[in-house]
């Protein structure tokens, strides 16, 4: 019996030796685990971080560019219609004297008082200039007309420097080359 006694108490030291060293491991493999679980959670947030930090900022560039273009219709909202009726207008007079041919009636065959020949006068410049100061009050208002298809811009950029070329020039053409 005390060989049976001797044999417990020795596997009872072994058993605690093991106990002490399960409990140990143990210990070190949650310290472990929990320091890379830590270590994962900061890079995780820093990556989190970052990420929202760029979603903030495009989505700051979009609002951005969004507010652009309300501002850009609401401009060409307050403008468009004084804009057509002074284009309206211009392209009256010029039907009317190229294809009217009042020059004709007023200054070569010299009808009415004279009156009428001096508003025509006035009234072509008011006309000429009604149209480019309305233009002017868009470009100045809208800087550079930007549409969602670039080609429309670039046709719009071009027209209207036709248009300017066509009134700085001496000689007729019959249409525009755009």
């Amino acid at each position: 019996m005390e060989t049976l006694n001797i044999i417990f108490v020795a596997l009872g030291g072994a058993v605690s030796a093991l106990a002490v060293v399960a409990f140990l491991g143990q210990k070190l493999v949650s310290f472990w685990f929990g320091r890379e679980l830590e270590s994962y959670k900061g890079k995780v947030a820093k990556e989190n971080n970052e990420a929202l930090e760029k979603l903030k900022a495009d989505l700051h560039v979009q609002i951005r560019a969004e507010e652009r273009s309300v501002d850009l219709q609401l401009t060409m909202d307050r403008y468009r219609g004084p804009l057509v009726h002074s284009a309206y207008d211009l392209q009256s007079r010029i039907f009317n004297l190229v294809c009217q041919n009042v020059i004709s009636l007023y200054f070569v065959n010299e009808r009415g008082d004279g009156s009428e020949k001096e508003y025509f006068i006035k009234n072509t410049m008011y006309v000429i200039a009604q149209y480019f100061a309305w233009t002017e009050i868009i470009r100045k208002e809208i800087q550079f007309i930007e549409f969602h298809e670039s080609t429309v811009s670039e046709q719009l950029s071009a027209l209207q420097d036709e248009i300017y070329s066509i009134w700085q020039s001496t000689e007729y053409t019959d249409s525009l080359s755009i």
